[in-house]
Order: C-alpha cells, then structure tokens, then sequence
C-alpha cells in the first residue's frame, strides 16, 4: 500500500472553482445562447395595488422580432407559485398587489424587441388604495390585501411567568427597535433558460439556490409529473438567500412561454428590475422588556416583533420562525414570552435573506443586554458570561443543550483579546471631534431546517468510482460562492482516503440526484457531508469484500493510506489497485447516499420543544470611530469569533466571515432602500448604498472555537449565515458606547448622531 494520505479536513486548500472565475472562464447564464432561443421580458403592474380589467396584446406581438406573449391564460396546470403559503399567481389575473407583479412575459428575437414589446402590452387597471406600512396593516378597517385578512403569519413562544419574572427583577429595559429592508446586492442579476424536449418534458438551466423548488413549481404550472422535469444549476454568481425563492416563479414562468412556442427561452434581469421585483429582508418593529437581578442574572424577557412580509408570503413562515426562536438571545431565561407577527404590504415580498430573520433580533437583543450590563454595574462581556448558554442549559424553548455549545469560549476569548472588561467599552477621544469605542454582540443560530422545515431536511449524494481511480460527486445542494464544492471534496477525499485533487464535486442537477431541500440555514456541510459519508461507506463495503477474497477475512479499509489493509502490516491493496480489481470483477462503486437531519418539533401553542439539532455561536467585538460633527461612522477593527464546530477548510471559512462583516457592515451603516407611496426608488447601486473595500476596516480578524458536533461530518456545523448575525449588533453597541446615545434603528441615523452629540 501507498503511504499516509495527508488528510484534507481541516486543510487550506484554495476553492476549486476560483481559478476559472478569476481568469473568466466560468460561463454564467449571460453566456448560455441556444440555437433558436428567445429572449424573455416580463410586463409589470406598475402599480402598488390595483384591480387588472384587461390585458391586451396585439400591439406588443406587432413588434418587430416579438415571437409570443404568456399571460395567466396560457398555463397548463395551475397558475400558482405559493411556497409555504398558497398565496401567490404565476401570472397576475385579477389583483396586483406590489409593482413588480407579473402580468405577463414576452418572447423576442432579441432583448430589445422583448423589452420594447412587453412594454408595449397594454393593461386596463383600477387602482386600489396601496397598504404601505405595518402600522397600516394592523388597522382593523385597513383594505385587505388577500381575502383573509392581512395578518399573514403569527409564532409565539411561552416559557415560565413573565409577570413573575418581572417582579423579581431589580432592573428593568424596555425599548422599541426598527431594522431596514436590506437587498442581497449579489453580482449577477437573476436569469434562467427553459428548453422544451421533444416528448413533452422540459429542462431549467438556472443559477438558483433551490433547484428542486424549481423542479416543483414548474411541474405544477405546466401540469407535468416531476420526472418531466430536469433543473441544472449553473455558476451563481452570488445569492445569500435573494435566489432560494424568486427563481422558482422565473423560471416558471420561461417554461410556460418555452411550452407555448417550443423554443429556448431565457431572461436575465437588468439590475433595476432585480431590485424593483425581487424579495428582501424583512424590515422589522422590535419591541423588547427585559430584566435582571441585581446580581445579573436575567429573569424574563417579554418580546414583540412585528414583520413586513410584502404582498406575498413565499418564506416568511419559516424566516419569522427562526425570529421568534432567536429573539431572546444565547441566554438562559426562566420567563420568556415571545409574539411574533408578519403582516401583508403592497410591497416587495420579503424572503430569504443571510441570517434569516436572526440579525434584527440579534440587534435589539444584544442592545438591550449591553443595557441591563450597565445598570448592574457589570461589564459587557461579564453579563454575558453570566447568562450564557452552556452544556445542561435550557434554551427558550424548554430545549436541554447536550453537546456543542461554544458560546462560553467565545466569550472568553473576546475577554482575553479586550483585557480589561469595562475600560475598552468607555468612550475615548480620537481627534478634536472624534470618540472611539468598542461594542461586542453575541449570538446563536439554529443550523438547518429544524421544526419549521423538519419534512425538508435531508439530504442525498451520489458517489461514482471511475476506472482511473478519480471520483464523481453529486449532491442536491449548491454552491452559491460560500466554498461548498471545495468543502465537500475535502470531505469526500478523507472518507475515501485519496488526494482532493482526485474528487470532482458536479453542479446539482435534479435527474442525477435525490431530492435535498433547499440551500439554506447553512445545512449544506452536514447534509450534503453526511451524505456523501454514507455514500461512500457503502462503496467502501464493497471495496472490502473484494480485498477480502485477496488478502484475508480480516481485511479492512484503511482511510490514512487510502486502500484495503490485510492482516499483516506489509500487506494491502492501494487505492489504484483495488478499484482496478473491482472493475475487472465487475462490482459497482457507485451509490447513493442519505442522510436525515435528528427530528425537530415544537409545540403550535407554547413554541416549547426542540427547536434545532444544533447550534453555532459567535461573539464579535467590533471598534468604530465616531465623528461627532458629521455623524460619520468608521469601523477601525473587528474581531469575529466563532464555535461552528470543525472546521472543514480555514481558508474558505474565513473568507464567509469576513464577506458577513462586510454585508453586516452595510446593515449596519449603509443600506436604505427608498420606496415612496408604493413604488421603488432605489433601482441601483448608486441609489441604494453598499459599502465598498473602502468602507470595510483593514483590520479584520476572524477566529474559530472547535466544539465538535456529534452530527456534523468530522464534527463540523453551520458557518454561512453566522457570519453576518451579530455584526450590526456589535457596531451598533459600540457607537452607542462612543455617544451614550443608545442605537434604536438601522441603519445608522447620521442626523441621530449629530443632534445628540
């Protein structure tokens, strides 16, 4: 046999698709042109709200280059998208409820004609009275948005007394907190290509999160059984959640008009259409009491969110979920009560969003911790300390935590870093108008599905061995920039005992693989991982009968030289050797893999139970520099700690946490996404603010606590959504700090600041 394998788990190894896209070579949905294809360009309502009389045509197919047109009249099966709740048209036929609605696509020989075409369509409407707030949609003699009213969702937790907490308490915070829209702000706009087959089946290319979602809505706008459809994912050129949801009706929708014409279709939105039209993170009234002893312990958190989830729900359930179970914090609690509710807008939907639905809890909890430090007259970090979940606590659910709790030692770690506890979070004068200070926040967060999406979580891959020795991996979940490939052959390469560099990790594609659910609340690692282990233990199985024949009963597999071992140390069968007598006796190494995430569930009622399998935690500690004069904040420096158990790759892990600051960052400081009396403002980058290398600090730490986890493959959790949760909550804390004027709304008010000073 070959000598040890060097292990790739835990390794540096540089992502395996960063080559092509830095040299430019990766070919991204703008350039995928099929012969005969056409170029689609959906018609908007234009209007917040609005009752659609006609929608007539004609005038839009007499351009030239415009092939055909879809409305509601040309679906099939059902003309319906609704995720989780059935709310939602593919094609408007009746009510428009945001701006953005689809009433129709137009199929063209070229972009322009299709542009020019769909708006040429010409559509009768009757304008409705637009709800544009929260505070609108609660009103009992509001307009209804949907026939049942406009309260969309609505999630609880009851855990203890609150009231009795309250009494014993020695300190009490009450305070009302709002957080913003944000937009995903990713590179490449949304787009996709439908391919009509000859025997009625149809094939979705698409740079999308969620492939089997789409698999899903496509058969049942067309009518078709899932076999007759197949969805390859294309290179994504940016995601974090902006492509789980919107996607599916795209795509639907170039299916119907591929169905109809039987050519090619594909669209890629402008960038104002992506920002006008796609779904956001939902904006959010905090309302948040909280106390504690004089001693520090806390003793009851009472909560209240409140939600806008746009004109449809698509995930707001589930985002709203993890809200609710999140809101009170990495905190043990005696007394907890928490409501939530979504409430319907004419607006944007809002759906799937990096942290989903956590960094807006995160923000006004962790404020309101940093509050209740104070007047028990400890430091930050040592209130925190106090109350932390650890091993043997119990969550605000009732959950018993029995493994893989890191919050402690992240906290530790940010004390060993500041030194003294209370000195660093003082004000400190950094030039004639200038204060500097320090702020940490710390947070827990959910991995996968959990109770909300329990039937959804699980996973499959599947593993083929080739006669060179080289191994083909598909999973069902993708990679959207966050390192999955590159991770998942790691974890392929040490399952097997071979070389990374002899894995190929394939883009998903839903006719080779097993329904895996979503791509979100980082669960790919420990889906996908696991399943590709299982995978590639049955393969291995195999693989041991046939050394067995050769070498002994007692043979095994050996993953730190990558063969078959025999009984005596000098014998075996290397990796090469013992796949090329596999297939000269015709044994198959390939299988599939599967993998179950352990069984989540709630009460309806209280919210009491098991929430999540697991958690990750993290502590940042972010250092700004205020100016007092203009209210311009800088971040000087920030520190991310975080327990996601092992680390599988420290190269690709630290660049997902750095990339989280930089978008916490904008949350934070940055990102206000205009809209005025229904309709959208901000329709690009030079309306709508993201921050720049420039406005992110060149001192950027990232760390990590290794609390193995019993589910994860090699001890691994989930580290893409941390990285953004506790970021604005930290700068928020920290200028709160430098101005003794406590942070309420985000982003940051400039104007605040200035006034206050």
């Amino acid at each position: 046999m070959k000598s040890e394998v060097r292990p790739a788990v835990g390794a540096v190894i540089p992502s395996v698709d960063s080559l092509p896209k830095a040299k430019g070579t990766t070919r991204f949905i703008q350039d995928v042109n099929l012969p005969g294809m056409l170029h689609a360009s959906m018609v908007y309502a234009r209007t917040p709200h609005s009752r659609i009389k006609s929608v007539t045509l004609p005038k839009a197919l007499s351009i030239k280059g415009v092939v055909a047109a879809a409305t509601c009249d040309d679906v099939p099966g059902e003309n319906r998208v609704g995720l989780v709740i059935d709310d939602q048209p593919l094609f408007v036929s009746s009510v428009a409820r945001y701006e953005a609605d689809c009433v129709a696509l137009v199929g063209a020989e070229s972009t322009a004609a299709a542009s020019l075409g769909a708006s040429c369509v010409e559509i009768a409407l009757e304008e409705l009275p637009p709800v544009l707030t929260v505070e609108e949609a609660r009103k009992p003699d509001c307009p209804r948005i949907h026939k049942d009213g406009n309260l969309a969702v609505e999630r609880k937790i009851i855990k203890g007394d609150v009231s009795d907490g309250e009494t014993r308490s020695d300190f009490v915070v009450e305070r009302t907190f709002t957080t913003p829209v944000q937009e995903h702000g990713y590179l490449e706009p949304i787009g996709a290509l439908a391919v009509p087959g000859a025997d009625g089946s149809i094939e979705i290319m698409a740079p999308a999160q969620c492939p089997f979602y789409i698999r899903e809505a496509v058969a049942r706008c067309l009518g078709l059984p899932l076999s007759k459809v197949r969805v390859i994912q294309l290179p994504i050129g940016g995601a974090f959640g902006g492509k789980e949801d919107v996607p599916s009706e795209i795509c639907a929708r170039l299916a119907v008009l591929a169905v109809k014409t039987g050519r090619p279709v594909k669209t890629v939105l402008s960038r104002e259409e992506d920002l006008v039209y796609t779904s956001k993170r939902h904006p959010m009234r905090l309302d948040y009491r909280m106390g504690c002893t004089q001693d520090g312990n806390l003793t009851f958190a009472e909560i209240a969110l409140y939600a806008d989830v746009g004109a449809y729900a698509t995930l707001s359930p589930i985002v709203l979920f993890r809200s609710t179970i999140h809101a009170p914090g990495p905190y043990e609690i005696p007394n907890v009560s928490v409501t939530t509710q979504g409430f319907y807008t004419n607006s944007a939907p809002k759906g799937a969003m990096r942290g989903f639905g956590t960094p807006q809890v995160v923000f006004a909890c962790e404020s309101v911790i940093d509050e209740l430090a104070e007047m028990a007259g400890l430091g930050p970090i040592e209130f925190r300390l106090r109350n932390a979940l650890k091993r043997g606590s119990t969550t605000a659910t009732g959950q018993v935590l029995d493994e893989s709790v890191g919050l402690v030692e992240t906290l530790t770690r940010a004390k060993e870093f500041l030194g003294d506890d209370k000195q660093q979070f003082e004000p400190r004068p950094a030039g004639a108008d200038t204060v500097r200070s320090t702020g940490i926040a710390s947070m827990l967060y959910g991995v996968s599905l959990g109770a909300a999406g329990r039937v959804l979580d699980r996973g499959g891959a599947r593993v083929e061995i080739l006669k060179d020795g080289s191994v083909s991996v598909f999973v069902g979940c993708t990679d959207m920039g966050q390192g999955a490939l590159t991770v998942l052959s790691q974890i392929a390469a040490d399952s097997l005992g071979i070389a990374t560099d002899a894995v190929r990790v394939n883009p998903v594609d839903t006719g080779v693989v097993p329904d895996s659910g979503p791509t979100v609340a980082s669960r790919t690692t420990i889906v996908s991982g696991n399943a590709i282990i299982d995978a590639c233990d049955k393969i291995k199985t195999r693989m041991v009968e046939v050394g067995a024949s050769i070498l002994g009963p007692k043979a095994a597999y050996d993953v730190s030289r990558g063969g078959i071992a025999g009984a005596r140390s000098d014998s075996g069968l290397g990796f090469p050797e013992i796949v090329s007598e596999c297939f000269a006796r015709r044994v198959d190494l390939t299988a599939t893999g599967w993998y179950v995430v352990p069984d989540c569930r709630l009460d309806e009622v209280t919210g009491q139970g098991k929430a999540y399998h697991v958690y990750s935690f993290a502590t940042d500690v972010a250092e700004v520099e205020v100016d007092l004069k203009t209210g311009r904040v800088d971040v000087k420096s920030f520190l991310a700690i975080h327990d996601s158990g092992k680390i599988i790759n420290p190269m690709t892990a630290t660049s997902q946490v750095e990339g989280g600051i930089a978008q916490g960052i904008g949350l934070a400081l940055y990102e206000r996404f205009a809209v005025a009396e229904g309709r959208v403002c901000s329709r690009d980058f030079s309306t709508y603010l993201v921050p720049t290398s420039l406005d992110i600090s060149d001192d950027l730490s990232v760390e990590f606590i290794d609390c193995h986890s019993t589910d994860g493959p090699f001890g691994a959790k989930g580290l893409g959504e941390p990285a953004i949760i506790p970021v604005a909550a930290a700068i928020a804390n920290a200028v709160s700090n430098a101005t003794g004027v406590r942070v309420e709304d985000l982003p940051i008010h400039r104007e605040r600041i200035v006034k206050c000073s």
